[in-house]
């Protein structure tokens, strides 16, 4: 496996707001923000690779993270990536959870990591294998 190194957020689905808050979290990393909304994609170019779209809420007149969850293969496992416009590097890897009833999601955060194509495949199956189903 990759020496590449993740960081894991937990979320859990509020009923009122509909939102994903954030209850856990590396200490100090704030890329990430306290809650996210999961919701079908609309843009036509969307529907073609992505399930579903997980976004921040808008703060001055932009979203504080966005990114389409594509399936692994694996039940309940999506990727994506996250895009830092104003980052050197601009790309990180991102692995998704959800719990079997949707109202729990963890995140693996592969801090400006980029993941080739050709490469990504064995390396979401290597680390599910090491987190555990």
């Amino acid at each position: 496996m990759s020496t590449a190194e993740s960081m894991k957020h937990v979320y859990k689905v509020n009923e009122v707001s509909g939102y994903y808050e954030k209850i856990s979290a590396p200490v100090g990393f704030i890329k990430l923000p306290f809650d996210l909304k999961l919701s079908s994609p609309q843009r036509k170019d969307y529907k073609d690779k992505t399930q579903f779209i997980l976004s921040g809420r808008i703060v001055k007149g932009k979203k504080t993270f966005f990114t389409g969850l594509i399936s692994t293969g694996v039940a309940y496992w999506f990727f994506g990536d996250h895009f830092h416009p104003n980052e050197t590097q601009k790309n990180s890897f991102c692995l998704f959870r959800f719990n079997e009833i949707s109202t729990e999601l963890t995140i693996y955060y592969f801090n400006h990591y980029k993941l080739y194509p050709n490469k990504r495949e064995q390396f979401i199956r290597d680390f599910i294998q090491s987190v555990g189903k």
